[in-house]
């Protein structure tokens, strides 16, 4: 806890950082060979002191005429990984068939990073952790959630800006650590669907909203559809002076397993704050 708190701290003193945040349209690194051409040196010094390509004045030519260079130049667009870290609260509920149901007032952990490998392609992941429960109940039962993203997306081509709108997919892992074996869930994996669309504005701000849909896989075979976890979440980001972005965000998950006739659904809002580094 003191690690987090710590971090998030310093994550927010003013730092020399010329960039934009991760929410704010940010501009990839990518070596690129562009041919370019340029007025030859000799033929723009001749043509500045009255005198043609050979030193005589009476060769002088007009600008348009000057002979100019073809060059081929390395232009270097900058590239960078991002990462946000953040905390907040969530609202949790459990649910199993033959269980007392359980909920929780938690304090939750997140990470969050992007690497952009094209123009339109790239890649990511988050990772959360149920930090401690503020208030539980029954409170004789303790439960904490650990989950794992890791996506690939491309942002299709015919949205204009401000817009972005990014296809993902990718896989997840969800596991659940309950005190005294109280509860039959124990941990699943599967495939992921998210898009998020992205929103930047003049003054740096930006926002971002996002769906997910993951089914639930046995033996890395599709159950029925209403074996699924669903989430939604929006977030806002406030560009500061220090050019890092605070973000405020609303995550909502629903999730819902039937296998042999035990039914196990569990929800959970979240409201967190975190910063762009």
């Amino acid at each position: 806890m003191p690690v987090m708190f710590l971090l998030l701290f310093w994550c927010v003193l003013p730092q020399a950082h010329a960039d934009e945040s991760m929410m704010a349209a940010p501009v990839d690194r990518e070596d690129r060979m562009v041919e370019v051409n340029e007025t030859s040196t000799d033929a723009q010094r001749n043509a500045k002191s009255g005198l043609g390509e050979t030193g005589n004045a009476d060769a002088v030519r007009p600008d348009s005429q000057i002979p100019r260079k073809r060059m081929v130049r390395r232009v270097f667009i900058r590239r960078r990984f991002y990462t946000t870290p953040s905390i907040g609260i969530s609202s949790i509920q459990y649910k199993e068939t033959g269980v007392s149901n359980y909920s929780a007032i938690a304090l939750t952990g997140k990470i969050s990073t992007r690497y952009p490998i094209r123009a339109r392609w790239d890649v990511g992941g988050s990772m959360y952790f149920t930090l401690m429960p503020l208030t539980q109940n029954p409170s004789t039962n303790s439960a904490r959630f650990l989950g794992v993203n890791g996506r690939i997306g491309y942002a299709p081509p015919g949205i204009k800006r401000p817009w972005r709108l990014s296809l993902l997919t990718g896989f997840y892992y969800t596991r659940m650590f309950v005190s005294n074996n109280a509860f039959g869930f124990k941990d699943m994996v599967g495939p992921q669907l998210f898009p998020v669309l992205h929103r930047s504005f003049k003054n740096g701000d930006s926002g971002m909203i996002y769906g997910k849909y993951s089914p639930v896989t046995n033996n890395l075979s599709v159950l029925s559809l209403s074996n699924r976890e669903l989430a939604t979440g929006i977030t806002y980001a406030y560009l500061m002076k220090n050019k890092r972005a605070l973000a405020i965000s609303l995550d909502i998950a629903l999730l819902a397993i039937d296998i042999d006739r035990v039914k196990t659904a569990t929800s959970s809002i979240t409201l967190g704050v975190g910063i762009n580094l």
